[in-house]
């Protein structure tokens, strides 16, 4: 049942953070997403960081696996005062793939 969920746990979210009312059905998938030790550590992330409901909303047709990712992305770690190389490429690369789709 969660595997054909994945694509709309990011709206789910979105709306669990914004105080959005989530149906019985949505309730279900976001338990069992949450029984997955990643993906906890994920919606704890999500709580942490400064990541609006918005920016999730806006992740369409995104797998549940690449959340992690999104968010590492939209804030990366910071080294020296300096972002790593790597994770500007990684920001770059989201930038033109997901932001600039439309």
């Amino acid at each position: 049942m969660i595997s054909s969920q994945y694509d709309n746990i990011p709206k789910i979210l979105a709306r669990q953070m914004a105080g959005g009312a989530i149906n019985i059905e949505e309730q279900e998938v976001l338990n069992e997403w949450l029984k997955i030790q990643e993906n906890l550590e994920v919606w704890e992330q999500l709580n942490k960081e400064d990541i609006r409901a918005e920016m999730l909303q806006s992740m369409h047709e995104i797998d549940v696996h690449r959340v992690k990712e999104q968010i590492q992305v939209l804030n990366p770690p910071v080294f020296d005062n300096k972002e790593s190389g790597t994770r500007v490429a990684h920001r770059v690369h989201f930038l033109k793939t997901a932001w600039f789709k439309y």
